[in-house]
């Protein structure tokens, strides 16, 4: 269920919803004087069906599913898990590094292995971790240089900051990896990742890279490769 665009009236709304469902989204949602008064005007347009409503109908809380598909939050809580806080979440991942689970798909005696590992695991001290579908944006802040040096960069973490406080916006971060982790993540057929999310680049809806100097402008290329993600904008 997706709430259109503002008509010219400022006491009416579009909702487009599918034909499928529209018997029952009235029968769950609208009440019998909504069903009676204000289905003032409809207009069959290919497989949609446009329904003219009051700003009071649409006081429904809506968010995602696991498939990115806006739904209501009751039909949500029922099929999705309880939340977990970011306390929480870090120590999720640290019990897995410390009892022998995979990092993204890589197992630990070799994920142990790197020369830091600590680099890519997301649970430093500040560190803020989202629940991926609470945020209807979805942004990474990718630093082309390894994470000593990305981390330490003061804009990159004001900006991490403020992203993170705006309601709705998920933002994590990646860095270069060392030769070591690029090696490992091509043995294993991995791309590169968010280092709190552990979710591909691809995932994410906008990248946006912090380009220091001009030759850190080849490690953009190169995170863009090992993310499968095309570097020419026609491409994509």
């Amino acid at each position: 269920y997706i709430p259109c665009a503002h008509t010219m009236s400022p006491s009416a709304r579009i909702l487009r919803i599918s034909q499928p469902d529209i018997g029952k989204f009235f029968v769950q949602h609208c009440d019998d004087r909504l069903k009676r008064r204000t289905l003032v005007r409809t207009r069959v347009s290919g497989w949609r069906l446009r329904v003219r409503l009051p700003p009071s109908a649409f006081g429904i809380p809506l968010g995602r599913n696991k498939a990115g598909t806006v739904q209501p939050l009751a039909a949500l809580a029922e099929e999705s898990p309880p939340t977990q806080s970011g306390a929480q979440r870090e120590m999720e991942l640290e019990n897995q590094l410390r009892f022998g689970a995979d990092v993204y798909g890589i197992p630990r005696a070799e994920f142990i292995q790197l020369q830091t590992p600590a680099r890519y695991l997301g649970n430093e001290f500040g560190a803020v971790h989202k629940e991926w579908m609470s945020a209807s944006i979805r942004f990474c802040l990718t630093y082309p240089e390894i994470y000593e040096v990305g981390a330490s960069n003061l804009g990159h973490i004001v900006l991490y900051t403020v992203l993170n406080e705006a309601e709705g916006l998920l933002c994590d971060r990646t860095y270069m990896p060392g030769d070591d982790m690029q090696a490992l993540l091509a043995k294993h057929s991995k791309s590169l990742f968010a280092v709190e999310s552990k979710r591909p680049l691809r995932d994410f809806d906008t990248l946006g890279f912090s380009l220091a100097y001009e030759l850190g402008a080849t490690n953009v290329l190169q995170m863009l490769k090992m993310s499968n993600i095309p570097i020419s904008w026609k491409e994509r």
